[in-house]
């Protein structure tokens, strides 16, 4: 139960205000939303993220450095994925 005075959107700031914060662009923040990345919730029309969140998903690319851009990386589930790199047009 929400007591009387009781800030529920502790942590949640709007869309701009993360952006700004975690010096990536809106549109990154947004593109993050769309993928569940982040938590967000509606209020009055605008979209507040939990800034904490933005700011750890920044800290785990960072560190992840140039592996981030291979998904295998930091995949959830623990499947393994053959994939070539340079596929032969044969192969394809």
């Amino acid at each position: 139960m929400i007591k009387k005075g009781e800030n529920t959107m502790d942590g949640f700031v709007p869309v701009s205000i993360a952006a700004e914060r975690s010096n990536y662009s809106i549109s990154m923040v947004y593109k993050m939303i769309e993928r569940n990345l982040v938590e967000v919730r509606d209020f009055y029309g605008r979209k507040l993220v939990n800034l904490a969140g933005v700011l750890d998903y920044r800290q785990r690319m960072q560190s992840l450095g140039a592996a981030k851009h291979i998904p295998c990386q930091y995949r959830e589930d623990d499947t393994e994925v053959e994939a070539e790199v340079n596929p032969t047009p044969e192969a394809v």
